[in-house]
């Protein structure tokens, strides 16, 4: 594998990690009584969650799904004192949130190993090519080597 460059990856944490900021400023500074809004809201953590999936795989993905539960969740609690729909709502969005970048992340790591098996086959395909190549030009006599003898 090619080491991975640090600048890059460190990047992309932290434009995860602002989005999530980001979201969460404008989820906590939107007054309980605009649902919608927060509906909203709650649906756009799923962006900086996909980011993680994708560019870290599965344990990214899974630790940001985490990190952003842990964010929404005190929100989820003060949004009502009762069980009610929105409430339920509110914690099965948290499990989508964590089976969605699981599933996500899962399926990234195993697009970047089969690729890497395939560039592996790709490789050993056309070092085989090359080996029959040589083979052959070694276990047939070269027509021109002939007339070499001659001359000298």
């Amino acid at each position: 594998m090619v080491p991975l460059d640090k600048k890059p990856n460190k990047r992309k944490l932290l434009l995860i990690a602002g989005l999530i900021t980001l979201i969460s400023i404008l989820h906590y500074s939107t007054p309980h009584a605009k649902g919608i809004e927060h509906l909203i809201y709650r649906e756009l953590y799923l962006v900086p969650i996909v980011l993680a999936a994708f560019w870290f795989g599965m344990k990214g993905g899974f630790i940001f799904s985490l990190f952003t539960a842990a964010v929404y969740l005190p929100l989820a609690f003060r949004s009502s004192s009762q069980i009610t729909a929105y409430y339920v709502s509110n914690f099965t969005q948290v499990a989508i949130f964590i089976v969605f970048s699981v599933i996500l992340g899962w399926i990234r790591d195993r697009d970047l190993k089969l690729k890497a098996e395939q560039a592996l086959h790709a490789r050993m395909v056309a070092m085989g090519q090359a080996a029959a190549s040589i083979a052959h030009d070694l276990k047939s006599v070269h027509p021109d080597l002939g007339y070499l003898d001659e001359l000298q």
